[in-house]
């Protein structure tokens, strides 16, 4: 059962007209270090709204999502409410000088987990995961946004950034065990695309080049502007956290909704005895 809460407090039934979710990892090629915003449109009745919320909560038997206003707009008998989630609050600037400063009069390093934990105190967002790529880091940079700053994680780490059903920061590595199937019987239509099977890592920064693997199967490219890939054992980490995974892709215009499923899920669909 759907249930949506304003500022803590539970919505009746019968005041939501509408409601829509738009949540993608990228769009027209696969690439690691995604940090996509899930976002949302909630159409209610003016007549329920005494204030307007700072925060919506949205949950139902499967799941919960942790979303905070962005806009409203009015239309006749009602207001539109546009929701984020708290991937919008790393949109800020971030100087790790003062952490690594820090560091270095205790004679301690500075290693990329502090960093992460860092950005997560000034955006106000729990962190809810732990390095498995860590690397000492001694430079920055403040004209980048902690987002981006995310995304060179999340890239190390041979996944994507997301806020979690508790409302905290995580990462997730692509290469994972499929979490639903779904048989071609069960949606309108089951188009398959082209299959890709990562066999090659390459970084290229115009300065150094690592790759990793063979061209048998795909390439992936990393970001040439990944300032954590500083040397070819980080490469090399990131190499074997993807490397051997297939996907297709597939195209189904309607298909069972199931909310426990987000993006970046592994899903099987079958149709008779091909498994994709």
């Amino acid at each position: 059962m759907l249930k949506i809460y304003f500022d803590n407090v539970l919505v009746n039934d019968d005041a939501y007209a509408e409601l829509t979710n738009d949540y993608k990892l990228f769009n027209d090629s696969f690439y690691l270090g995604s940090t996509a915003c899930n976002t949302f449109k909630l159409k209610i009745l003016k007549s329920e709204v005494s204030n307007h919320p700072t925060n919506v909560k949205i949950e139902d038997d499967n799941t919960t999502f942790h979303l905070i206003v962005d806009k409203v707009e009015e239309e006749k008998g009602f207001y539109n409410y546009y929701l984020v989630d708290k991937m919008v609050d790393f949109n800020f600037n971030y100087d790790a000088k003062p952490l690594i400063d820090s560091k270095k009069d205790l004679e301690e390093d500075c290693y990329l987990s502090d960093i992460l934990e860092d950005m997560c105190l000034k955006a106000d967002v729990e962190l809810d995961y732990t390095l498995t790529n860590d690397i000492v880091v001694s430079w920055y940079d403040s004209r980048i946004q902690a987002r981006e700053y995310l995304s060179f994680i999340a890239e190390l780490e041979g996944g994507y950034a997301c806020i979690n059903e508790l409302g905290k920061l995580t990462i997730k590595q692509h290469k994972q065990a499929s979490k639903k199937t779904i048989s071609a019987d069960e949606v309108s239509e089951l188009i398959i695309g082209e299959k890709k099977n990562i066999t090659r890592v390459v970084f290229d920064n115009g300065l150094v080049k690592y790759e990793f693997g063979d061209d048998i199967g795909n390439t992936l490219y990393l970001n040439q502007n990944n300032v954590f890939i500083t040397n070819e054992v980080v490469a090399e980490n990131i190499y074997n956290k993807i490397v051997g995974f297939e996907f297709y892709t597939i195209t189904v215009p309607n298909a069972p909704i199931d909310s426990s499923i987000k993006a970046g899920d592994v899903i099987t669909f079958v149709d008779e005895t091909n498994e994709y």
